[in-house]
């Protein structure tokens, strides 16, 4: 019996770990909520004073990837 898994996209996501990049270079991920656009697109919304807002209109380079989800 063969198992086949489908691939997984970043629709498939609830949050993912967002990461942009300070002017020195050094990244930071933070998590956000996303939502399927459709087209295998996604969004998510920040105000225009976050600091992910601030650090993409330095560095416009991001990375998206699976949040990891830590236990306290």
């Amino acid at each position: 019996m063969r198992v086949y898994a489908a691939p997984v996209t970043i629709v498939d996501e609830k949050v993912v770990s967002f990461t942009t990049f300070k002017r020195d270079g050094s990244a930071v991920s933070t998590p956000v909520w996303i939502v399927d656009l459709g087209n295998g697109s996604a969004g998510f919304y920040t105000p225009s004073v976050s600091g992910k807002t601030k650090r993409l209109k330095d560095d416009p380079r991001v990375f998206c990837g699976r949040a990891v989800r830590r236990e306290s």
